[in-house]
């Protein structure tokens, strides 16, 4: 009986060994979600390719499309453009649902709206691969479009059935349409502009996400700029609910929480900003970035803090050459570089033979040895003039003659482990934790009466962790917040940490979403550092702004 037991768990066994390993071999079967219907935003497009970047192929993603009009007659009013003889640009989606044998490619307005001047579900192509490595399609779709011509209304209609080459992201076909009195000829260009090649690499380097209930930490590395300024990839922090910065000064004993104040999702960019009153600062730091572009060939070092878990804690150096101006897929916003890179180095510094900072250490190539990519610092230098200003990027460099390891020493304690975390959870759950729902707020600077805007503090949270606060924003645009953005008790100001519902200026935020009452409606909280148990009220301050909040009561 016991040798009968044992042949049946055993063949049980090897059956659920063989399940998992056909469940491995097609993630994207097994573990794909669904496609979002009806009309979206194009950020819900976006979040959706996020969750799906492991199973994606490369066809799959957002696209810029333009249409150039060739046609006989006078001007067509097509949805709500004009077809002047010029250019019309709107934006695609191309993505395959499970089970599908092909791909779909859906039209949309425009970034901030839901209008889709497509009749989004009713006008869509096709694309069927051709070829194995699918790279030629067959592309497929009805399309008819109402016209308004000196006055005479009428219905053109388009039988699509043509083929075309996905090249490194761009793809390019025409097609024709026609009534009894018009014919409209249209060549069509598509731009894969998300999920960038770095995204997708950097998916399929990554563990597999754990359950969303579960708390995820993860690492990476960064770099200083001038004034509690550090640069890392967006890759990096996305996702992140708590953001800590360990080795200032080549000390680690100390934890400094940051804050992300800009960030550049398509060149997986981020900039953060440390937000402890503890902090003192960088002091001199020994390097500048430059923004010219380096050339095949030239020495490279990397600092960081790659696998932390097995290869400890110590900063590691590793040394290359340039291998080319251009990354995966040819993308010119990277180098490709030889220097050995592995998961945690992403966000370190890409120094040249003099100490300067070139680039950002992005990715490696999973499928070949010594094969990474670093984003060019003039993409860095684009994302800090937008956010700050170029004032915060060092230019003096003090360590041009020394040798490597000089250099490595005089720049190692500005390059810096970041630690992050996906729980809001570094919460105590003691008594003095509190909650004031709908606090009274002495006055404001706001005019909403003037403005058509009913704006509401729904929640102050004070925890031994931190302090949060909970606005509902109800007519408004859009919205953004500045970085700056600090609360006062007493004559201590506590500055903004981290931001969930809207981004930072200049990046703005448009509601999709409406209240019972009609009215468009955002919701965002804003944490900062704890407050002292006994406060009695606080003032919320976005400096320059009308955003100011005074004597709002923490008493329930």
């Amino acid at each position: 009986m016991h040798s009968t037991i044992f042949q049946k768990s055993s063949f049980t066994f090897l059956l659920v060994i063989l399940l998992l390993a056909f469940l491995a071999n097609n993630e994207a079967y097994a573990q794909r979600t669904t496609f979002p219907t009806g009309c979206q935003s194009i950020q819900t497009y976006k979040d959706y390719f996020n969750r799906n970047l492991r199973y994606l192929s490369d066809v799959e993603g957002i696209y810029d499309v333009s249409m150039t009009p060739n046609y006989s007659g006078g001007n067509l009013y097509f949805g709500v453009q004009k077809w002047g003889g010029h250019e019309l640009g709107t934006t695609a989606v191309i993505y395959k649902n499970n089970g599908d044998s092909y791909y779909t490619c859906k039209f949309l307005f425009s970034d901030d709206d839901l209008i889709d001047k497509w009749n989004f579900g009713k006008n869509y192509f096709t694309f069927s691969p051709l070829t194995e490595d699918a790279n030629v399609f067959r592309v497929e779709g009805k399309y008819n479009e109402i016209y308004n011509h000196f006055g005479n209304s009428g219905q053109l209609l388009f039988n699509i059935s043509t083929r075309t080459v996905w090249n490194n992201g761009v793809m390019k076909f025409s097609f024709a349409g026609n009534d009894q009195f018009h014919k409209v000829e249209a060549t069509m260009s598509m731009i894969k502009t998300y999920p960038t090649p770095s995204q997708i690499i950097n998916a399929n380097t990554q563990q597999p996400q754990q359950p969303s209930n579960a708390t995820e930490e993860w690492s990476g590395t960064g770099f200083a700029l001038k004034n509690g300024y550090i640069v890392t990839n967006y890759h990096v922090i996305e996702g992140a609910s708590t953001i800590t910065i360990q080795g200032v000064k080549g000390d680690f004993n100390p934890k400094y929480t940051a804050a992300v104040v800009g960030s550049d999702k398509v060149n997986d960019l981020a900039l953060l900003k440390i937000s402890d009153s503890n902090f003192s600062g960088f002091g001199t730091l020994p390097y500048s970035i430059t923004s010219s572009t380096s050339d095949v060939g030239e020495e490279i070092f990397v600092l960081g803090y790659p696998l932390t878990s097995t290869m400890g804690d110590e900063i590691k150096l590793t040394t290359g050459i340039i291998s080319s101006k251009t990354g995966y897929q040819g993308d010119v916003a990277l180098y490709q570089i030889s220097a050995p890179i592995q998961p945690g180095n992403s966000g370190g510094p890409l120094f040249d033979k003099k100490g300067n900072i070139i680039g950002v250490v992005s990715a490696k190539h999973a499928g070949a040895e010594n094969v990474g990519y670093a984003i060019k610092s003039s993409y860095l230098r684009t994302l800090i003039e937008s956010c700050v200003s170029a004032s915060i990027i060092p230019t003096n460099n003090t360590v041009s003659t020394l040798p490597l390891t000089g250099k490595v020493k005089a720049e190692k304690n500005f390059v810096f482990y970041i630690q992050c975390s996906s729980s809001t959870n570094m919460i105590s759950t003691s008594s003095a934790s509190r909650i004031i729902n709908n606090p009274y707020v002495g006055s404001d600077n706001l005019n909403d009466e003037g403005n058509n805007t009913l704006t509401k503090i729904s929640k102050v949270e004070i925890t031994p962790s931190y302090t949060s606060i909970s606005f509902t924003l109800r007519n408004y645009a859009w919205c953004s917040i500045s970085s700056d953005t600090y609360i006062k008790v007493g004559d201590k100001k506590y500055y903004l940490t981290r931001i969930e519902g809207i981004e930072c200026s200049p990046n703005r935020t448009y509601p999709t979403r409406v209240g019972f009452d009609g009215y468009s409606l955002i919701e965002c909280t804003f944490y900062f550092p704890p407050i002292p148990s006994n406060s009695r009220t606080l003032d919320f301050i976005e400096p320059n702004s009308r955003w100011q909040f005074f004597n709002v009561s923490l008493t329930n």
